[in-house]
């Protein structure tokens, strides 16, 4: 009746003078509506007026080409006789437009695709050098890291730079190490240039997680503070002061870790970085030049190694890391060798074949070994192996994994890129021992071949996996 209360539907009618009044006022709502979408809708009808006039009378056809790329080495292009109305008109334009967009990403994607060519080369972002000028003017940055008490040993800094005065109100925390920065004014071919220094003074507490050097406050650092103007193309000094020798390998290590080689980022630079490192160590007055090609060679692999993972799945699939693995075997002389596919399956390993089986490109197991030179040999040389794995996209297969989780599964392959930089690195160097590295290269892809749950595979070792997940 009218007097009913206003209630859900799901606790009972509803009154006929509310259903009333909500029915004027959805109505109001409607014509509203239809007041602002109006002029637009006017104006959608007067641009379509043509076409919407040319729908009963049809213009002479025309030939339209389409063009499927060549077969054979020969073109293969479809002439058709199409009806010449604006709606395949506007079909047409799409279709070329598209075909536009297809060949400028096609182009930008061939820019790109140096990238595993220049990873062949082993390049490496930083340069670490005996000494280091820091009051060269060609410099845009110089930069002192290291603990309270190896900072004060770094000498040669400018006269205008109040060095002893910023190391006083420094000191290193447990988490973060302490930062000062200050300008300076230099001439440079001439002309007047303003400089920046800064002083990054790290903590010597020490734990399980990390060690006297604290490269991880050296990394992030370098990563927070120097990245950013080196990827602009400033020329950036560095000098690490060590209190022991023994602490200058992994300071060059955290330095190279913090220095990117692989970006895809619109505008981004594509001349290396200028960064020069040297280091001070209270122990000596002279850095060993073989210590310094560790530290190159070291520098070298981990940026190689992060550059591994950074790539894309498109650029970085089982062929290619086939083909680059191959490339530096060939360079750098380690023995190398592949199984392939089906080989894998005969060979017993079905963990790494089941897994890789569906995708396109066939699973591939890589050894590579480098063996002890033989005047170095002896009855009680030894043998090491690292084992890396390297699924270069993970799906999660039938298990497929929610949005969230296969974001970033790129880097799945990151254990084989970590085994693999250090195995190039060490391969540079006289071995004592002889090492092997095996990469278990594949994909997790999604298709009629994937592995399924409920499936148990038979693993060379001889035991047996239930696949759940």
């Amino acid at each position: 009746g009218p007097e009913t209360p206003l209630r859900e539907l799901s606790s009972g009618p509803v009154s006929l003078a509310t259903a009333q009044q909500a029915a004027t006022r959805f109505g109001d709502v409607l014509s509203l509506g239809a007041m602002l979408m109006g002029p637009v809708l006017l104006a959608l009808l007067a641009r379509f007026r043509p076409c919407m006039s040319q729908t009963s009378q049809r213009l002479p056809p025309i030939d339209v080409a389409l063009d499927y790329g060549t077969e054979n080495g020969v073109p293969h292009t479809d002439h058709r006789w199409a009806p010449l109305d604006p709606l395949n008109i506007h079909k047409q334009r799409t279709w070329e437009g598209s075909q536009l967009a297809m060949a400028a990403m096609t182009g930008v994607h061939e820019d790109r695709s140096g990238w595993l060519d220049k990873l062949s080369t082993l390049p490496c972002a930083v340069e670490f050098a005996q000494s280091v000028d820091l009051q060269d003017p060609s410099s845009d940055m110089v930069v002192v890291i290291g603990s309270k008490d190896s900072l004060p040993t770094v000498n040669n800094v400018h006269e205008a730079v109040p060095f002893n005065h910023m190391l006083k109100g420094l000191s290193g925390g447990n988490v973060s190490a302490g930062t000062a920065s200050t300008s300076y004014s230099v001439v440079d071919g001439g002309e007047d240039k303003l400089c920046t220094f800064m002083v990054c003074c790290t903590s010597t507490t020490a734990s399980r997680h990390n060690s006297p050097t604290r490269p991880d406050q050296i990394w992030q650092f370098c990563k927070k503070q120097l990245v950013a103007p080196a990827k602009k193309g400033k020329t950036i000094s560095i000098i690490v002061a060590v209190s022991k020798l023994e602490d200058v390998f992994p300071a060059a290590c955290a330095v190279a870790r913090a220095f990117p080689l692989w970006t895809a980022k619109t505008g981004s630079p594509v001349q290396p970085y200028r960064v020069k490192v040297g280091f001070v160590c209270q122990e000596t007055n002279e850095i060993p030049k073989d210590l310094l090609e560790r530290c190159q060679a070291a520098g070298k692999a981990i940026e190689f190694a992060a550059a591994l993972v950074d790539l894309p799945p498109s650029e970085l699939n089982v062929d290619s890391y086939v083909k680059l693995s191959e490339g530096l075997s060939e360079s750098l002389g380690f023995e190398m060798n592949v199984y392939r596919g089906e080989t894998l399956k005969a060979m017993g390993l079905n963990g790494l074949y089941d897994v890789g089986k569906c995708a396109l490109e066939e699973p591939a197991l890589l050894v590579c070994s480098k063996r002890v030179d033989p005047v170095r040999r002896t009855a009680d040389t030894k043998s090491i192996v690292w084992v890396g794995k390297g699924i270069t996209y993970d799906t999660g297969g039938l298990a497929v994994k929610p949005r969230e989780g296969m974001c970033g599964m790129k880097t799945d392959m990151g254990g084989s890129a970590a085994v693999f930089g250090a195995f190039l690195a060490a391969v540079q160097q006289p071995l004592d021992a002889d090492l092997h590295a095996i990469l278990c290269i594949a994909e997790n892809a999604i298709g009629p071949k994937a592995l399924r749950n409920d499936d148990i595979i038979h693993m060379y070792s001889g035991k047996t996996v239930e696949v759940n997940n």
